[in-house]
């Protein structure tokens, strides 16, 4: 999860946030008990993340997936 973050951030593929957010919750929830509230607490950020990444490939990102179906269009139509 750390690489993805990391490669994330030099792409800039998401918003800033999310990928900040998703080095902070990889490393509460490694350190997070498998079970009850605390398991639970320590691993909330990790699927607020996740989730997030989620909505955002479910709606797409708008222009930037237009750009990026239209370079893939040329590289094949060439």
């Amino acid at each position: 999860m750390l690489v993805l973050a990391v490669a994330l951030i030099r792409t800039r593929a998401v918003p800033l946030w999310q990928s900040i957010l998703l080095i902070v919750a990889a490393i509460a929830a490694f350190g997070a008990p498998g079970g009850g509230v605390a398991g639970a607490v320590g691993h909330a950020p990790l699927a607020f993340v996740l989730v997030a990444f989620a909505v955002r490939l479910w709606r797409g990102s708008g222009a930037e997936a237009t750009a990026a179906q239209r370079t893939s269009r040329v590289a094949v139509a060439g």
